[in-house]
């Protein structure tokens, strides 16, 4: 077997065959826990996850994808396993010192064992019925019986703070990482002694066995590493070096890859055991935990900040099959082009990741849009992404220069009634290619035109012809419309008051002083509005003849500031029975003009 360095996870970088079968994380499951250790039965595709701080297992069925139970053992929980057949959990804890066996389907105690000090990790040994448990506190490593709870042997001492173990069934050789002597105890099962300590890099965390080379692989959580341990290993054993934070550790069994969890960068990278030679990186949550159901070929990921089970399962990244864009697009005109289309397990997300076209691209439709402005050839790079990698495919968008179009003039419909002395504003348009300028004349003093409005304070009464043209290359066009300048003003002013009272409040008063002030000589007052809510006497007539009298006195203050007009009205009433009130809305509409 040679070992070599890989150096940085970016040389690898390069994308694999588009068909190869990859692992790729893309849904999750709700569960009530804080994942700190997953365990698998594979038989029954049962996974349970517990929290250390919440004294919770969570019982997922991976077949449905729901959580269909929690275990709530009395202690907190370090890490979790389960037995072969699924028919007993195991739980250490390091606050009690103490392994625990549950029955996963009442969820009852059925026994505790003592172990050593702050035990950590196990692992279960179907065929000879043992518990394994490594114990930090005491740098022991402890055999339980799997069925009484009894010790097997006293404990067997290993390196400085043991972290992790793995087990090779077929040999019983436990692999037992030190984090503090930077070790692995090779410990013979049969014997129950260590037989050999292989010195590794800083910081041993994961550790997994391939039951075929029996070559044991761990991983490092600050270098990045990942040792390998094999049966005629040296002192200090080889490692591949990943710089990516690679905290835990499964092997695929349908290939010769180890699938690693990069804590650091949130990524899921796939290697060669032999080379070390990364095969793909896939985006992944930030996850601290890894197990593997080897029937499904399901993982499952978790992390202690989040409560849900990532699932990463493996298919084929996408692969795009539009080979061209359906049509041509033309300059400053908006560009929609059919769907791209791509083969692969969905969801697959659109991308443009190069292209200077001016379009962009529906991330789930894969519909190219836009309003590109300038002519020319633009290439541009298509992605199409789903949980198992992507394609990219270069498509080329050609844009047409505009044909030139004569301008066509819009004038301001609905606008050409200025009022004397009264801010006044109308837009002015026309369609053309290329964009037209537009001139205005004929405006009366006061107006003028700039920015493509007609504004300004109109000083003089009177009819105006103004003439709006628009000319660019294509020619021009011109409209000459009557622009009247109109004596009118209007005050709008809102009363509400209660009671039986007409009198016209101070409020009121300032109001319409203002309102009237701000009108010059040669105007006068078009419309006064006022709503009213008052007491509802049961007699509408007499309401009505509150109404008019409130109106009358409102008449009659205007006259007084100089305004002279004669009002009609219109009053309406909504009794409200609760409150006994009624809602009266008095017009006075002086309609003359000068």
């Amino acid at each position: 077997m040679a070992l070599v360095v890989s150096g940085s996870i970016a040389v690898a970088s390069t994308p694999v065959s588009a068909a190869a079968l990859k692992y790729g994380v893309g849904s999750s499951i709700p569960i009530t826990s804080n994942p700190r250790s997953i365990a698998v039965d594979e038989a029954s595709n049962t996974i349970y996850a517990s929290d250390k701080d919440s004294r919770s297992i969570s019982v997922v069925d991976g077949d449905l994808g729901v959580e269909k139970a929690v275990i709530t053992p009395s202690m907190l929980l370090t890490s979790i396993e389960v037995n072969g057949a699924g028919s007993r959990l195991y739980a250490t804890s390091s606050s009690n010192d103490k392994l625990t066996a549950i029955d996963p389907i009442t969820g009852e105690t059925v026994f505790t064992s003592l172990v050593g000090d702050q035990p950590q990790e196990l692992t279960i040994d179907d065929v000879r019925g043992v518990v394994w448990v490594v114990n930090q506190g005491s740098d022991s490593l402890s055999a339980i019986d799997a069925i009484s709870g009894e010790p097997l042997a006293s404990a067997i001492a290993v390196g400085d703070k043991p972290t992790n173990l793995a087990l090779d069934e077929s040999t019983n050789l436990l692999y037992v990482t030190n984090i503090g002597s930077g070790t692995v105890s090779v410990v013979d099962g049969n014997q129950m002694k260590v037989i050999r300590t292989v010195a590794v890099e800083k910081n041993p965390s994961g550790v997994v066995v391939d039951a075929a080379s029996h070559v044991a692989y761990v991983t490092h959580g600050e270098s990045g590493a990942v040792s390998v341990i094999g049966p005629q290993s040296p002192a200090h054993a080889p490692h591949f070096d990943f710089q990516g934070l690679g905290l835990r550790i499964a092997l695929d069994p349908s290939t010769n890859d180890m699938i690693l969890t990069s804590y650091g960068y949130g990524n899921l990278i796939a290697a060669d055991r032999d080379t070390g030679k990364v095969s793909y990186i896939q985006t992944a949550p930030n996850t601290q935990r890894i197990e593997m159901n080897s029937q499904t070929g399901t993982i499952y990921l978790a992390s202690e900040l989040q409560k849900k089970l990532f699932l990463g399962t493996k298919g084929a990244a996408p692969v795009i099959t539009s080979t061209k864009l359906s049509s041509s697009a033309t300059a400053t005109v908006p560009y929609t082009a059919a769907p791209l289309k791509a083969s692969g397990v969905g969801p697959i997300a659109w991308s443009i990741v190069a292209s200077r076209a001016g379009v962009g691209i529906d991330e789930q439709t894969g519909v190219i849009s836009g309003t590109p402005e300038q002519r020319g050839t633009y290439p541009m790079t298509i992605r199409a992404t789903n949980p198992f990698g992507y394609d990219d495919v270069d498509l080329t968008l050609w844009i047409a220069e505009r044909p030139a179009v004569a301008p066509t003039v819009h004038v301001p419909v609905g606008y050409r009634r200025p009022l004397l002395n009264l801010q006044y504003s109308a837009w002015v348009t026309s369609d053309g290619y290329p964009a037209p300028s537009i001139a205005v004349s004929g405006l009366p003093k006061g107006l003028e035109f700039s920015r493509g409005y007609i504004r300004g304070t109109p000083r003089k009464l009177g009819t105006y012809s103004v003439t709006v043209t628009a000319t660019n290359a294509s020619g021009s066009d011109s409209v000459t419309y009557p622009l009247t300048v109109v004596g009118k003003g209007k005050i709008r002013a809102f009363q509400w008051y209660e009671g039986k009272h007409t009198k016209i409040g101070r409020y009121d008063r300032k109001e319409l002083r203002q309102a009237v002030k701000g009108m010059r000589k040669g105007a006068v007052v078009e419309e006064y509005y006022i709503n009213s809510e008052m007491y509802d006497s049961g007699n509408p007539k007499k309401d009505l003849s509150t109404a008019k009298k409130k109106a009358f006195k409102v008449s009659a203050f205007l006259r007084s500031l100089g305004v002279k007009a004669k009002p009609t009205y219109h009053f309406y009433v909504e009794t409200e029975s609760q409150n006994k009130t009624t809602t009266g809305s008095v017009f006075i509409d002086y309609s003359y003009t000068k």
